[in-house]
């Protein structure tokens, strides 16, 4: 199976981790260039569900986002920089949105 690429890859759509407008899709599993979540289509916004390609809730990431800048650790040295992260727009999340 071919890897998914969106046509036209202009950011549109909000991060459900960070808050950063980095997709152009949701829940197409794509990756965001800011905290490195990636839009689970399983789990859409739903804070508590463990996300099986995240290994860990949104909540988490979100708080990791919090702490130090990524949604795991691990992924610190894909993320954008506090620099890089001014070409995106940034709104703030709801704290609890059923969307799947």
């Amino acid at each position: 199976m071919p890897w998914y690429a969106p046509r036209d890859p202009t950011p549109r759509e909000q991060c459900p981790c960070c808050g950063y407008v980095t997709l152009p899709e949701r829940g197409r599993s794509l990756i965001c260039k800011v905290c490195f979540w990636e839009d689970d289509a399983f789990i859409g916004d739903r804070l508590d569900e463990r996300s099986l390609c995240n290994k860990m809730s949104l909540r988490q990431g979100r708080a990791n986002f919090v702490a130090f800048g990524a949604c795991d650790r691990e992924m610190l040295i894909h993320v954008a920089t506090p620099e890089q992260r001014s070409q995106y727009a940034w709104k703030p999340l709801p704290a609890d949105s059923p969307r799947a």
